[in-house]
């Protein structure tokens, strides 16, 4: 929604997960984080430190539709099969509380980024063992015709991302 916003010059910025495939837009990464993997507290796969990628074949999934954000969908998908399976995706949302409020009610695993066990105690959170490709989210604007108020608000997100990721 917030690429065709974009595109439709109703926002002049959004926030989104990489990859984007769109070459009207500018995007910056801000954030670059593990794909981790949040799993039911009693599931036998929450003893696990590190998950091994071969283990969440024909696990339940709880996954995001596809035009929530089609180049981390696929991303997830290829990795999936690059690992020699299909993802068994059970259910389909539109939003992370939606996939993680069904994990917590036993309804599958989740593909997730790790900054968000603190929000979420009853889920087992755990790193994949495997290197699978990281996470990353972009502040996205359209290169031409930029406001000086956009350009103030991308110093500010520039500033903050950098500041963060001195932190990490």
């Amino acid at each position: 929604m917030q690429i065709e916003a974009l595109s439709d010059k109703r926002i002049h910025v959004g926030f989104l997960s990489l990859p984007v495939n769109d070459s009207r837009l500018k995007l910056e990464t801000v954030k670059r984080e593990p794909m981790w993997v949040a799993i039911p507290k009693h599931h036998l796969l929450a003893r696990y430190k590190k998950v091994p990628l071969a283990s969440l074949a024909q696990q339940p999934f709880v996954m995001f539709v596809r035009r929530c954000s089609p180049g981390l969908h696929d991303v997830i998908t290829a990795t999936c099969h690059n690992a020699g399976f299909s993802l068994n995706v059970v259910h389909e949302v539109d939003n992370v509380t939606a996939s993680l409020t069904s994990v917590t009610a036993g309804l599958g695993l989740a593909f997730c980024s790790p900054a968000l066990r603190r929000f979420w105690p009853d889920i087992a959170f755990r790193p994949i063992r495997e290197t699978v490709p990281a996470l990353e989210y972009a502040v996205a604007y359209r290169p031409e015709g930029q406001a000086p108020m956009l350009d103030s608000f991308l110093k500010v997100v520039r500033e903050v991302a950098r500041q963060k990721s001195k932190r990490t």
